[in-house]
């Protein structure tokens, strides 16, 4: 029998370990979310230039203007030279947070790979003990938190996911709209839709994907494969259940 001091000391080691492994996702996920701040931005000035160029509202300045404070601030100075220097910007641009992004995935990769083998771990090994007890005791009272637990789990690698996910299609967005300017012959010049795909050229060679070691990508998919195999080894255990 284990007595009262040792179950306390082991659920105070459980939440030590749970803990440390929830703040990494934590630290995972706000990295990840100041790329999509970034990526936003490189969003809205494509945005802004496809509209002001739609509506004819856009300002062409030649040279840039001295005092660019006494100017009007609704306005987006993407044309200031005649070589249409923003897009390639915006090239740049993102290129760093894809960069960046790679190297995000390089550090986090181990400690993403440990979150989701250990939750998996976690939820089985619960499960699994949650049934043998149930059956020795007939007590469900216990069955909320086990339920709550693996819900809290699993939101985790939820969170993940969506915020992986989030990045991704700010990145198709940004495709999309940069795919307009090079298709949109009338209002734009060769030299700037040369520059749309070129840009198009680095959204490709940056595909902002989150792997772990290769093995399967971070998106909104993983959860839903990630509850199927809970699932199966979910019933695989109920059914093993009756031998013991």
């Amino acid at each position: 029998m284990i007595n009262r001091d040792d179950q306390v000391t082991t659920k105070l080691l459980m939440l030590i370990i749970d803990f440390e492994r929830h703040l990494e996702v934590f630290a995972f996920c706000v990295f990840i979310a100041v790329l999509i701040d970034r990526l936003s931005i490189i969003n809205t000035y494509l945005e802004q230039y496809i509209f002001n160029k739609k509506n004819k509202t856009f300002l062409n300045v030649i040279t840039r203007p001295k005092d660019m404070m006494s100017m009007q601030k609704n306005y987006v100075y993407i044309n200031y030279t005649p070589q249409n220097i923003k897009i390639t910007l915006l090239a740049k641009a993102y290129a760093v947070i894809g960069e960046t992004n790679e190297l995000i995935n390089k550090v986090f990769q181990f400690h993403i790979f440990k979150s989701l083998t250990s939750t998996f771990i976690y939820i089985i090994i619960i499960i699994w003990t949650s049934i043998y007890y149930l059956r020795i005791s007939n007590n469900t009272e216990f069955l909320i938190r086990i339920i709550l637990f693996c819900i809290f789990e699993i939101m985790s690698i939820g969170i993940m996911s969506y915020v992986c996910e989030s990045i991704l299609l700010k990145r198709n967005s940004i495709k999309i709209l940069v795919n307009e300017l090079i298709m949109d012959y009338d209002l734009n010049s060769p030299a700037l839709r040369i520059e749309a795909k070129a840009f198009t050229d680095v959204i490709q060679v940056w595909p902002l994907h989150i792997f772990v070691y290769d093995m399967f990508s971070i998106d909104i998919k993983l959860i839903v494969k990630f509850i199927s195999v809970s699932t199966t080894y979910l019933i695989i255990i109920v059914q093993l259940s009756h031998f013991f």
